[in-house]
């Protein structure tokens, strides 16, 4: 009886073993805009009033762990002298809220209003203008 009391016992005991799995960390903000093959922008807006053009959708900006970043310009430019850009980034702030990009032109910090492994969207107030620009990238 013993002998079938520890044996049940044991069997019972390596499978909570077994069973109980650590689960996977949440992905850290870092972690998701560092995705593999980089955004691409979905929509750009001045206030409420869309200013996306043919030769904005497919530039592709990406985010490297190393805290650099790279915008290459697609095929159908905007204008004939755009070339790669390269800065850096930084994500900080209460709740890593905020998005520091700092490249050729300035340097910005942008609320991060949403992220996700699928989706990007970014905000700043320019403080000249008192107009709200919104960049939404989408992964690729």
């Amino acid at each position: 009886m013993k002998k079938k009391l520890y044996a049940l016992v044991t069997i019972a005991a390596l499978s909570l073993l077994f069973s109980c799995s650590k689960s996977d960390p949440a992905p850290t903000k870092t972690d998701l805009v560092t995705r593999a093959g980089g955004w691409a922008f979905t929509s750009k807006k001045l206030d409420a009033t869309e200013l996306i053009a043919a030769c904005d959708v497919d530039d592709l900006i990406i985010f490297s762990k190393n805290k650099t970043l790279t915008i290459t310009y697609g095929s159908i430019l905007c204008s004939l002298d755009q070339v790669t850009e390269t800065g850096s980034w930084d994500i900080y702030g209460t709740n890593e809220s905020l998005l520091n990009i700092n490249k050729t032109g300035g340097n910005i910090d942008y609320n991060i209003l949403e992220l996700t492994s699928t989706a990007l969207k970014i905000s700043y107030l320019d403080p000249g203008t008192g107009k709200t620009s919104t960049f939404t990238f989408v992964g690729k």
